[in-house]
C-alpha cells in the first residue's frame, strides 16, 4: 500500500505536496472501494478525459504564444461544457452515490 510520509515524501512545495497527498488518498480509495461502480463510469471518466486533452492541447498553444484560442475555449467553450456535464454526468453519478451511502447506513 502506498502511503505519504511526510519526512520522505514531503518535497515543501505546498501544491506539489497537495497534490502527492491527493494522489496516495486516490490510490487508497481505489484499494478500498467496493466492486459495485457506477454504471455509466466509462462514459463519465472518457468524458474528462476528453476535456482534459483539449485543455492541454491549447496549453501547448499557449506556450507557444498562442492564447486568442485557448482564450475563447475557456470563455465560451468550456462553461458551456461544465454546466451540461454537471447537470447530466455529475447529477446522475452524485444520485448513485447517495443511494450508495443510504444503502450502507
Amino acid at each position: 500500500m502506498i502511503a505519504f510520509i511526510e519526512d520522505r515524501h514531503a518535497l515543501g512545495v505546498a501544491d506539489m505536496d497537495a497534490t502527492h497527498r491527493e494522489f496516495v488518498d486516490l490510490a487508497a480509495a481505489l484499494m478500498a472501494a467496493d466492486d459495485a461502480r457506477f454504471p455509466a463510469i466509462g462514459e463519465h471518466v472518457n468524458e474528462h478525459q476528453r476535456v482534459l486533452g483539449e485543455l492541454m492541447a491549447f496549453g501547448r498553444g499557449v506556450q507557444a504564444g498562442r492564447l486568442k484560442f485557448a482564450r475563447a475555449y475557456v470563455q465560451q467553450s468550456l462553461p458551456e461544457w461544465f454546466d451540461l456535464h454537471l447537470s447530466t454526468m455529475d447529477a446522475a453519478l452524485a444520485a448513485h452515490l447517495k443511494r450508495s451511502a443510504a444503502t450502507a447506513a
